[in-house]
């Protein structure tokens, strides 16, 4: 294979800092970095959307290889399904106002991409990278349709499609802190194109700083520029790197960890490379 041609992909969990940002740490080689924010948590109680997080023993609620969910065959090339998420694997059927499921892709028969979203018109960003022949899964928290359902789409060839529930957030109507707020997974950073950041790849041993409270993409506000945003959902993209090694978030004012939130190789991506951290 040649090196340095994969694309690696991870959601990430990260209290924001008190100056508002993240820091993302690059261990080894050098690559673009690409970061889609979908959402953030507001220890607000005046929140329009989110809630309370309720986990559950991870339910697998879709599987098109046997039809549970959806129609008993694989997506194709541009299709989007709506698949039913409420009164599923233990989700009510109301008071429900973001879920988090795992979204696996098996067999995929071309190197594509998925898209997760609620409701609205389709996100610009993917949230699963596909390479032909090897399985990934990646976890989403997304918000749902009026009737409760989550659109997945695919971009390119065809792959079966498997969703475990993993958890689901309560409206705001109950009492809550740090509540979840999905939005629409928006593009924050990109050092490839130069979007809030100097254009140029991220050197080894060098971190990145995201604006995240007050960021804005196309003069609009994606987050509110609130200290009352105590955390963000995001999700890392590693492109081209030339060296095998990791990706570290934590809020920038804090003392980077030990711990990683995504590992890939020079020019491999391994089964399951694309994973989601809860």
């Amino acid at each position: 294979m040649p090196q340095g041609t994969y694309s690696v992909a991870n959601t990430a969990i990260v209290p924001v800092g008190a100056n508002g940002q993240i820091s993302i740490y690059n261990y080894a080689g050098s690559a673009n970095l690409i970061v889609d924010i979908g959402g953030y948590y507001d220890n607000n109680q005046a929140t329009s959307a989110g809630g309370t997080f309720v986990p559950l023993n991870p339910a697998r609620i879709v599987d098109s290889r046997s039809g549970l969910g959806t129609t008993k065959a694989k997506w194709g090339a541009g299709e989007t399904r709506a698949v039913q998420v409420t009164g599923q694997g233990g989700v009510p059927s109301s008071g429900v106002s973001a879920v988090v499921v795992n979204v696996t892709g098996s067999g995929p028969s071309a190197n594509s991409w998925m898209r997760a979203w609620g409701a609205g018109s389709a996100p610009s960003t993917s949230m699963l990278n596909l390479t032909a022949g090897q399985d990934a899964g990646a976890m989403v928290q997304s918000g749902l349709t009026s009737d409760g359902k989550l659109n997945l789409y695919l971009s390119a060839g065809s792959v079966d499609v498997l969703v475990d529930v993993e958890g689901y957030y309560l409206t705001p109507d109950h009492d809550a802190q740090n509540y979840f707020v999905p939005i629409a997974p928006t593009r924050i950073l990109a050092t490839s194109s130069g979007l809030n950041v100097k254009a140029g790849k991220v050197t080894p041993g060098s971190s990145v700083t995201v604006p995240v409270r007050g960021v804005a993409v196309n003069s609009s506000t994606v987050v509110p520029n609130s200290k009352s945003v105590s955390a963000v959902v995001v999700s890392l993209t590693e492109a081209h790197n030339n060296a095998g090694g990791f990706l570290t978030a934590y809020p920038t004012d804090q003392a980077r960890p030990n711990a990683s939130v995504m590992n890939y190789q020079s020019g491999v991506c391994p089964k399951l490379c694309v994973s989601g951290l809860a």
